[in-house]
């Protein structure tokens, strides 16, 4: 096994097979990949301070300290590969930040499931479906070797965080995560597949040399989003007596989920 301390994916990298506009749209969804990774350390690192007050393992916040570094981690390899091919190296900034932090112990403790429920379980569970996909369409070594490295971890941030779950929920609060369940199916789909969605509809073109990259397809997005809710998310709510089913399909009467 490679470690984290000595893997590289870009040494020597040669791209003679595309052209410059290709390697530069590729270099720019590399760069928000990055930023999507950022903003997921954030969150995570929000979780890590709601957890102080929940009655949780120290290995359960051992765990999610792990995963926050692994996030970052990620967004440093999206912005490696994203100068590789040629972007400008990212301004420095601050980790972005999930809002006013909640006051009360109860308050605390709700959010911390929320984030649980919705950014990891639910969250990590597609997201490692999406990097699975964008992985088995990769052909450039250096994309296909960063993508690989992603979406080790993120299978395994997944499990970790229907531990999590399992560790934080209570009895009697199962009509309260179906809420919270559906308002975060509503947001994710909202924001992750509205957008591929309407490029789709308008019929805008999509590049082989784009995949070869580590783009993912829109309609290869659209499956892999899709089949991850189906066959992963909504079984694991339902092995935990939520009806995963009537979560899915209660998005549409929820407001957008509040951050």
């Amino acid at each position: 096994m490679v470690s984290r301390e000595s893997f590289n994916p870009f040494r020597d990298p040669a791209f003679p097979r595309y052209t410059r506009e290709q390697i530069t749209f590729a270099a720019r969804a590399w760069t928000m990949r990055a930023e999507e990774e950022r903003r997921s350390a954030a969150v995570f690192a929000d979780l890590l301070g709601l957890l102080a007050d929940a009655n949780v393992p120290l290995d359960a916040v051992r765990d999610v300290h792990g995963i926050m570094g692994d996030e970052l981690h990620h967004a440093d390899l999206c912005a490696s590969m994203a100068i590789t091919l040629g972007a400008p190296k990212p301004a420095s900034r601050p980790l972005w930040r999930t809002g006013q932090a909640p006051t009360t112990r109860e308050e605390r403790g709700s959010r911390a499931l929320e984030i649980v429920l919705v950014e990891g379980a639910i969250g990590e569970t597609i997201s490692s479906a999406l990097f699975g996909a964008g992985w088995r369409a990769t052909v450039e070594p250096h994309a296909r070797a960063a993508l690989a490295r992603i979406l080790r971890d993120e299978v395994t941030h997944s499990r970790r965080f229907w531990r999590l779950l399992d560790a934080l929920r209570l009895d009697g609060d199962d009509e309260h995560l179906h809420g919270v369940a559906a308002r975060g199916f509503a947001l994710i789909e909202q924001t992750q597949m509205v957008p591929v969605l309407t490029r789709l509809k308008n019929g805008e073109p999509f590049e082989d040399a784009w995949a070869e990259l580590g783009v993912l397809r829109p309609e290869a997005r659209v499956e892999a989003f899709y089949a991850a809710i189906e066959r992963r998310v909504v079984p694991a709510l339902n092995a935990r007596r939520l009806d995963g089913e009537r979560a899915w399909a209660g998005r549409y009467r929820m407001a957008t989920w509040k951050r």
